[in-house]
């Protein structure tokens, strides 16, 4: 018989775990009864995972075996009557994955009695057979050094992966806390913040779609917490105790010179601290120390008659560090006739919105200064004449 089929494996490329196809290509293809063929490849490089994409003439009767342990795909076809099929059609497309990086061939085996074609009267039609290449290449790695970050809350940071293998250039991608992405190779933040903390995890993809991806995890820590940070001003007596904290396995420097987490007032003035944590993470404050005393004038007497001058009785306020006060008014029969919780609130001389009796009356205030923690109540007591 003077026909010759033109039987061709096609060539394809992955990487390391990844999976590709050879299409199997026919030509001169007339008349053909049935076929049985095997093909090899090199079973360290590649594994046959199946096929697809069956002419759609060649579905009915067409069967393929794979043996891994040998590296061969036997296919065998017969049809109901001979076919024929244009030139450059699909046989079907072997499917391979990647195991070892390098090249192996995907090579019909035509010896005698190996891989024949055959039509309707059993006569052997001849064929050219050519061999397909796959290449199996490297994948991406991705390395972090350290694969655990960390940093104090407001440092400079600077993940710089390391990604070596693969093919051609690489494209990143970034995910991390709080719906965080980023597309460059490294990840710059001019200052951490504790909101940052949780695992990155970079993707990258190849110029041949190998994609690998790796994770990290970024601890950002707090500095210690200063005790006295709520505050700017301090107006306390001498002998005052002043607390930075209360950790000892925190490092404490004042600018007095001081290394425990508190100091005695002497004198008033500035007076920073520096606390560093077990984690070498720092937090510095300063506070300004004013000696207290009572915080407020109470005048003895005044005028409600409406012309703008001492018309009210309260609280003058020397110094702004009253946290919490309160005022009553009583009468000389002990009868509370006015109370306020505002220290900006003072009496008018009125109770139940009727003029009081010029006379003396008795006041009593309760406040609190601005302090760290608890602060005891102090208490105001005199009297004050309404004059009309």
């Amino acid at each position: 018989i003077s026909q010759i089929i033109d039987a061709i494996a096609g060539d394809g490329y992955t990487c390391i775990g990844n999976a590709t196809a050879s299409q199997l290509m026919l030509s001169n293809f007339t008349n053909v009864y049935r076929f049985d063929v095997m093909l090899t490849y090199d079973k360290d490089k590649i594994e046959c995972d199946g096929y697809i994409q069956v002419h759609p003439d060649l579905e009915e009767g067409f069967q393929v075996s794979v043996i891994p342990a040998l590296g061969e795909v036997h296919i065998n076809w017969q049809g109901q009557s001979p076919i024929s099929l244009p030139n450059n059609s699909l046989m079907a497309e072997l499917v391979f994955s990647g195991i070892n990086e390098g090249l192996t061939q995907v090579n019909w085996i035509w010896e005698q009695g190996e891989s024949q074609f055959y039509n309707e009267y059993g006569e052997i039609i001849n064929a050219d057979y050519g061999l397909g290449l796959v290449i199996i290449y490297s994948r991406p790695v991705i390395e972090f050094n350290p694969p655990i970050e960390e940093v104090c809350e407001g440092e400079m940071l600077i993940i710089a992966p390391s990604v070596s293998g693969g093919t051609g250039e690489y494209k990143p991608d970034w995910t991390g806390p709080n719906n965080f992405t980023s597309s460059n190779n490294l990840l710059y933040f001019s200052k951490a913040t504790a909101n940052m903390s949780g695992t990155y995890t970079l993707t990258v993809t190849d110029t041949i779609s190998c994609v690998e991806s790796k994770s990290m995890e970024l601890i950002v820590n707090q500095g210690p917490t200063i005790a006295f940070a709520p505050y700017d001003t301090l107006w306390v007596e001498p002998g005052y105790i002043l607390e930075a904290g209360s950790d000892y396995n925190n490092i404490y420097q004042w600018n007095t010179g001081e290394t425990s987490p508190e100091i005695i007032i002497d004198t008033t003035g500035l007076y920073d601290v520096m606390v560093t944590s077990i984690k070498n993470c720092s937090t510095s404050d300063t506070v300004r120390i004013l000696w207290g005393g009572d915080p407020f004038y109470l005048p003895n007497a005044f005028t409600p008659n409406g012309d703008g001058l001492n018309d009210k009785f309260g609280p003058v306020r020397k110094f702004d560090y009253v946290n919490k006060f309160h005022m009553s008014i009583y009468n000389r029969w002990g009868q509370l006739i006015f109370d306020t919780s505002n220290l900006n609130q003072g009496w008018d001389g009125t109770f139940k919105g009727e003029a009081c009796q010029a006379g003396v009356y008795v006041y009593r205030i309760v406040y609190q200064d601005f302090g760290m923690g608890a602060q005891e109540n102090k208490v105001m007591e005199g009297t004050v004449v309404l004059v009309r």
